[in-house]
């Protein structure tokens, strides 16, 4: 039986994909020189999201990882793979 990886919780990876779609979204603009773009509700309130203890002394984060695994009739995992 292959088995998978640990897994962080849906919820902190969820958090760091916010707070790194806001840090690169909040210094939107149309262009230089232009009209800026308004920074949308949920960009905001993801900013004010304050960093998790755990994660400010991480190097990185994986903000999406997904694994296609396929299950025979009596439950066990035949094959696991890595969706692209």
């Amino acid at each position: 039986m292959l088995s998978s990886p640990p897994r962080r919780s849906l919820s902190s990876c969820a958090t760091a994909a916010v707070l790194l779609a806001a840090a690169v979204l909040i210094p939107a603009r149309a262009g230089w020189g232009e009209k800026s773009i308004p920074v949308p509700d949920w960009g905001l309130n993801a900013a004010k999201t304050p960093t998790p203890d755990y994660a400010k002394s991480a190097r990185a984060v994986i903000l999406y990882d997904e694994t296609v695994e396929t299950v025979d009739a009596q439950g066990w995992c035949v094959r696991a793979s890595s969706a692209s």
